[in-house]
């Protein structure tokens, strides 16, 4: 995944109640995932659970894939 849009934050921030230091993290750790950087075991585990919502964000956000339901 990339990172997010500023709409993507507005909607992270709402659901978690998280600040955009936070959020700015996970996009850093996620993108040292995707680079092969080891990364701790908690932090593995957040930026599973952050890129699970990201997923579940933007595929709320495109409208084409309802058609496909």
């Amino acid at each position: 995944m990339y990172e997010t849009t500023k709409k993507e934050r507005e909607e992270i921030i709402k659901r978690h109640a998280c600040s955009n230091s936070e959020i700015t993290e996970l996009d850093m750790l996620s993108d040292n995932v995707r680079k092969g950087i080891p990364i701790g075991l908690s932090e593995a585990i957040a930026v599973i659970a952050y890129q699970e919502e990201l997923k579940e964000i933007r595929k709320a956000n495109k409208k084409w894939w309802q058609l496909w339901k």
